[in-house]
């Protein structure tokens, strides 16, 4: 895959992933106002935001086998603990 079109999803994953983090945040903070129909319409949204951000996953095969995707998550959480 070319360097440009690579780089261009990962960054599409990355928007979206932090699209619907933050549109769950914004879901929470809706249902503890009470409102009930406005938390529903960013969990959907939010939603929305996973598929796109697991389409670009998809296309960037980066979700491979268990042990894999086990290992890198380890990884990945092992580098956040040593900048924590």
């Amino acid at each position: 895959m070319d360097e440009k079109i690579r780089e261009a999803l990962q960054q599409a994953y990355t928007g979206e992933a932090k699209a619907a983090l933050r549109l769950k945040l914004f879901a929470d903070k809706a249902d503890t106002e009470g409102y009930k129909q406005i938390a529903r319409l960013f969990r959907v949204i939010s939603f929305s935001e996973e598929i796109h951000g697991k389409r670009a996953l998809s296309v960037l095969k980066e979700n491979k086998t268990t042990e894999e995707n086990l290992a890198a998550s380890f990884e990945s959480e092992k580098k956040v603990a040593e900048i924590a």
